[in-house]
């Protein structure tokens, strides 16, 4: 589902759990959709072929201390969590359409009075008042998209704000403390720092693997080797934007936390379209992705979202993460896919 402004996701998700008989179990835990006791494990099995991902999802009870290994049981931990600051953004956005709507109104009115009058006299000089109205209703809109960027991104700062807050900040201080960050000038190290306190912080202090971030002049993307916990975040560019730094901690979130990795799996299962995965440079030529780079293909509001590993990893929740490195990119990913916006949000709670 893909909603360009504005979208009311508490409404979409109580109605989709109301029609699906989504269970709410008080003694015992969801299992897809019933429940089942505490002491049992929950044993979905996945739709498809990545026999990974199924190994991964069905080896997880439906409800451990780190959360649900399914997509639907985030996205209800994620409105259960930020219920009120979901409804401020939308409230934003709808005050934003309504502005638009009187901008657009006012507009059409000014435009339709000059063409109107033309019609009736023609060769006559239009005169100046319209004119006026027109641009009177030019510059309302104007103001009305500048207004907004600062009401909604509000919104999203609040949000974000409180899912900083559910990071303790002196436990990442201490955590980020001990990650070496490479000395080349090329990299502003205060700012990484900086980032990966916020990245430890937003993740629920999650990530404790970290040991060193660099650029490797070897290599021109980024890239992450998790086993010896260190990131690359590449040559391309001497100032690496946070972006990245962003990206490459969401593969250790998603690695040093099995119901995590397994909600991400079951994410791509829930949107692809049943095809067998596609080499990436034919689903997206342009982007200069590797030959043997696949991807499922479906839902997705990015080709790379949806790519495979034969491993189980995915890069669900690096797409996701990236998406959380400042208030005007959590505008961003929510408008391009609300309901993965919120995926996310039960991901990092």
């Amino acid at each position: 589902m893909i909603i360009r402004i504005g979208s009311p996701i508490i409404g979409i998700i109580d109605f989709k759990d109301a029609k699906s008989g989504q269970k709410k179990c008080n003694k015992g835990k969801v299992c897809g959709r019933t429940c089942i006791a505490k002491s049992r494990v929950c044993r979905i099995e996945l739709k498809g072929t990545n026999k990974t991902a199924s190994k991964w999802l069905v080896s997880q009870d439906a409800l451990t201390a780190d959360g649900s290994p399914t997509m639907d049981g985030r996205i209800e931990r994620g409105i259960e969590l930020y219920r009120e600051e979901l409804k401020a953004i939308e409230s934003a956005y709808a005050r934003l359409q309504g502005e638009r709507d009187r901008g657009s109104a006012e507009w059409d009115a000014a435009y339709d009075a000059i063409d109107a009058f033309e019609s009736s006299n023609p060769g006559q000089v239009v005169p100046p008042e319209l004119y006026a109205n027109l641009a009177r209703a030019q510059r309302y809109q104007e103001s009305i998209e500048a207004d907004s960027e600062e009401v909604v991104t509000r919104a999203f700062s609040a949000l974000r704000h409180k899912m900083l807050s559910g990071g303790d900040e002196s436990m990442a201080i201490d955590i980020i403390s001990r990650v070496v960050i490479n000395a080349d000038q090329l990299i502003d190290t205060g700012s990484i720092r900086d980032d990966l306190v916020s990245l430890s912080r937003i993740s629920g202090n999650r990530v404790q693997r970290l040991k060193k971030v660099w650029q490797d002049p070897q290599h021109e993307r980024a890239y992450v080797e998790d086993e010896k916990g260190i990131i690359n975040v590449g040559k391309g560019d001497p100032k690496p934007e946070a972006r990245v730094l962003w990206h490459e901690f969401g593969h250790l979130v998603e690695v040093e936390n099995p119901s995590i990795k397994a909600a991400a799996n079951d994410f791509i299962q829930q949107r692809r379209d049943g095809s067998p995965p596609k080499k990436l440079n034919q689903i997206d030529p342009d982007a200069g992705y590797e030959d043997d780079e696949k991807a499922y293909t479906g839902n997705f509001y990015h080709p790379y979202l949806g790519k495979f590993y034969k491993d189980g990893g995915t890069e669900v929740i690096s797409m996701g993460l990236e998406g959380f490195r400042s208030p005007r990119a959590m505008r961003q990913l929510y408008q391009e896919d609300p309901l993965f916006f919120v995926f996310m949000l039960g991901v990092l709670s």
